[in-house]
């Protein structure tokens, strides 16, 4: 499927003019960014080339411009443009604009469908409680930010729904970002090594390196690296031929060794359990799956000194990071007692200081666990809309990996549905109701649900 894809791509531009044209530049602007440019203005360069050859494919293949906006959203810091009052303009809100634009003119022309999905309700009840909290928020403003930043991860949603209507143009748009997540495993561990950086470096108190590449948060890239390797691994099952396998299950385990060597133990936990999922999901003779229960476990009784293990659980669990995220937590909850009704979006930084514990840092200022966080912004009925969102998006993505017979739509069914649990699991370790990442997960998973349903009354018909 990737030779063909290639092929395609191939034939779509070979023997245009624009071929020497686009060649030539890519050529001369890298030659010159190696040249005279530092690191950040080298990759807007080759983010500029990126985003022009993705829309320029879009032609063709219409996800491709999907592709391009998540890219986008893989910046983040380093995407962003300008400052437009209290709110930063990124280049993820710039190429927003314009895929909406290409998407309404998909479904104008009839070459697209908008269709509904399971989270219509949930994620309408959810925007309409944030944008309530607006009203008795300290600062407006932030709330006003928060609730744009989050209307841009909901229609990532209807985005991918609507241009990635296929189960062909899903897996696609999956590779795509598994791609894109490969060349942020290798940047990752590039830092790790404290060989090349994008962004200024970021060390513990001890010196060791926190890799971020793009990202103004290490967990941030850690969710990235986790849903990218979850929604790819289950396309090895599918795509045809040993070498296009060996690229997918590569591209994940990039992702998995760059989470090894990256501070997410969130992210890294989550992987795992994804992989356990997958594992559990996979359609194989029971006798496979309780072999390798048992083979785990033999290693585990075969470890020669079992202490050493006990050791390093307990550090983790009482180490002063730990220790940090359970006195946040007990703050949160007492905000949340304080005010039943939620602080008002982004709001949580202004009330938080007033119930700091004195252990904790003074620049922390987050609760660094998602439903405590939904929970002091907008109440129970904040909290309580979100995990419908969740509960309509995994349930449905479990139905469509249990009984649909078409392989593509279950691999897809199975990466959506890994990467969900994966990242509900790591938001107990960091605030994520407006992660990019997250809500790709939720799209993949509802573009699957619809393809799925289109079959069904494709074959009822």
């Amino acid at each position: 499927m990737i030779g063909a894809i290639g092929r395609d791509a191939g034939r779509a531009w070979r023997g245009t003019l624009l071929e020497p044209v686009l060649i030539a530049s890519a050529l001369t602007l890298v030659f010159l960014a190696l040249v005279v440019l530092e690191p950040r203005k080298f990759l807007l360069v080759c983010g500029v080339l990126m985003v022009g050859a993705a829309l320029w494919m879009a032609r063709r293949y219409p996800e491709a411009s999907l592709v391009t906006l998540i890219g986008a959203a893989t910046l983040d810091a380093e995407g962003r443009i300008g400052q437009v009052g209290p709110a930063t303009l990124t280049l993820y809100q710039v190429l927003l604009v314009v895929v909406l634009a290409y998407a309404a003119w998909r479904v104008w022309t009839k070459r697209s469908r908008l269709a509904g999905t399971p989270i219509d309700v949930p994620a309408l009840l959810f925007v309409a409680v944030v944008a309530v909290s607006v009203i008795g928020a300290l600062s407006p403003a932030r709330s006003i930010v928060a609730l744009v930043s989050l209307l841009s991860s909901i229609l990532l949603v209807y985005l991918v729904t609507t241009i990635a209507d296929s189960p062909a143009a899903l897996v696609r748009l999956v590779l795509g970002v598994l791609g894109i997540a490969a060349v942020f495993a290798v940047l990752a561990l590039l830092e790790s090594r404290n060989i090349f950086f994008i962004g200024d470096p970021i060390r513990q108190w001890d010196g060791v390196i926190l890799p971020h590449v793009t990202f103004a948060d290490p967990n941030n890239l850690g969710s990235f690296l986790m849903v990218s390797a979850l929604l790819g691994l289950p396309m090895a099952t599918i795509v045809r031929g040993w070498w296009p396998k060996a690229i997918v299950v590569g591209g994940a385990g990039l992702c998995g060794l760059a989470l090894l060597v990256s501070t997410s133990r969130g992210a890294l936990g989550a992987l795992l359990l994804g992989v356990v999922v997958l594992f559990l999901g996979a359609r194989m003779h029971r006798f496979y799956k309780v072999a390798a229960v048992a083979l785990v476990l033999l290693v585990a009784l075969a470890v020669p000194d079992p202490a050493v293990i006990v050791d390093e659980l307990t550090t983790v669990v009482l180490d002063d990071s730990t220790r940090t995220r359970f006195s946040m937590a007990d703050s949160a909850l007492g905000m949340a007692r304080d005010n039943p009704f939620g602080v008002g979006a982004d709001n949580y930084p202004l009330v938080y200081p007033r119930y700091r514990d004195s252990f904790t840092r003074w620049n922390l200022v987050e609760s660094h666990t998602t439903p405590l966080t939904l929970i002091v912004e907008y109440g129970v009925l904040g909290l309580l809309a979100f995990t419908w969102i969740l509960w309509r998006s995994v349930t449905r993505v479990w139905w469509v990996r249990r009984q649909a017979a078409d392989p593509v739509i279950r691999a897809l069914a199975a990466g959506a549905l890994a990467s969900g649990i994966g990242i509900i699991a790591q938001s107990f370790t960091y605030s994520f109701e407006t992660n990019k990442f997250w809500w790709l997960s939720i799209a993949v998973g509802m573009a699957v649900y619809t393809a799925w349903q289109r079959t069904i009354a494709e074959e009822v018909a």
